[in-house]
């Protein structure tokens, strides 16, 4: 079902899919069980399922093609707006996971949150929270820009902790903890408050 001028454009044998807003998933081919609330949501969509996009753009470049796509959720302006072959994201704020090409397992919620992201199973929870991590897996950043420039792995960030390092297996806690530190691997860094 459609509602909005050029939505579900497609729809050749797109089942059991809905879209509200102009172009909300206007290239549905064979996709389905989709919905895009928003204009230009779901754009690009051709061969999702189980695809859930509400706000302008959101999961705009989502294709689904071969292996790709499928079972993703983004609410927010421009949320998984690259997304092409990423699956089991989820995405809640402005222009989360916004670089997100093909992580998946993967849940940012905040303002950019996970805004360069291209990992697996990392969670981005706060305002710009792990904003320029790419690439890693399986880290944990609470707060306002946590472990925003990290490229480590299996790290855990609580509160406003930059965690500049490429180490793994840390956690870090408290405000400006460990910001100038290149941490080793294995290590509890302390709470620190650095004013």
């Amino acid at each position: 079902m459609g509602l909005g001028a050029y939505c579900l454009l497609g729809g050749s044998t797109a089942d059991y899919s809905t879209a509200t807003g102009y172009s909300a998933l206007r290239s549905s081919n064979i996709g389905g069980h989709n919905t895009a609330n928003g204009s230009y949501a779901l754009y690009s969509e051709d061969n999702s399922t189980g695809t859930t996009a509400n706000g302008y753009a959101a999961l705009y470049r989502d294709n689904g093609g071969g292996d790709g796509s499928h079972d993703n959720t983004a609410t927010g302006y421009e949320a998984l707006y690259n997304n092409s072959a990423g699956h089991f994201n989820t995405a809640a704020g402005q222009q989360a996971l916004y670089s997100n090409l093909a992580g998946y397992q993967n849940i940012g919620i905040g303002v950019t949150a996970l805004y360069r992201n291209n990992g697996v199973s990392n969670i981005g929870i706060g305002y710009e929270a792990m904003y320029f991590t790419s690439n890693t897996n399986l880290n944990v950043a609470i707060g306002e820009q946590s472990m925003y420039l990290n490229t480590g792995f299996q790290n855990t960030s609580i509160n406003y902790s930059l965690l500049l390092t490429s180490a793994t297996h840390n956690t870090i806690a408290g405000y400006n903890s460990a910001v100038r530190y290149n941490l080793g691997d294995n290590q509890l860094f302390q709470l620190y408050c650095n004013r």
